[in-house]
């Protein structure tokens, strides 16, 4: 890293800094930083899963042009994103999301990008989420990159669906049987 820094246009030090953190909501309802293969968050076929991207400005100038690419394979088929991409298409094997943000990116402020995907599979596959960003601050391109590992698994196949369906909208009538499919990761 270059510790000669630039100046701004007052004559001060100028060290731009993005940082980005990829997160994967869990069964539980708890944001999992799995950014390794052996971490991913078990998530079930045919269940949709959502990834949370935040951006933070961990410098000491504004950033501005923050362009966002978000990358998963088609294993995890994208549904939506809030907000919603500028641009986004799939080329097999993967679905590509493109955002722009023209800033200004204040110093210590995060922005939250949310991603929606259905977990298509195959069983027992471990799929990632990947996410590059880019900003300029003095005139100089800073970026960070991150993953988040999901495992698909076969549990929501398995279970009977339409039995699943009754207990899901039935659960006060079962609630022993309510709080065992919540551990298993069905309901």
């Amino acid at each position: 890293y270059d510790t000669a820094f630039q100046l701004t246009a007052y004559g001060e030090p100028c060290d731009p800094c993005i940082d980005v953190e990829k997160y994967v909501l869990d069964k539980d309802g708890n944001w999992v930083d799995a950014d390794e293969q052996d971490e991913a968050v078990d998530i079930a076929i045919c269940k949709d899963v959502t990834f949370k991207i935040v951006i933070k400005n961990c410098g000491d100038v504004d950033l501005t042009d923050i362009v966002v690419k978000d990358k998963m394979h088609d294993s995890l088929k994208f549904i939506n994103g809030d907000p919603e991409p500028d641009e986004w298409y799939y080329e097999e094997p993967f679905y590509y999301l493109d955002w722009y943000i023209p800033g200004p990116l204040p110093v210590g402020e995060e922005i939250e990008i949310y991603v929606t995907a259905h977990v298509e599979g195959p069983e027992c596959s471990y799929d990632f989420n990947y996410v590059l960003v880019e900003a300029n601050g003095c005139d100089e391109i800073v970026r960070d990159e991150d993953y988040a590992w999901v495992h698909a698994h076969d549990r929501a196949k398995a279970f009977n669906t339409p039995i699943l369906d009754f207990l899901q909208s039935h659960s006060n009538m079962f609630p022993l049987l309510q709080m065992l499919l919540q551990q298993l990761g069905l309901f």
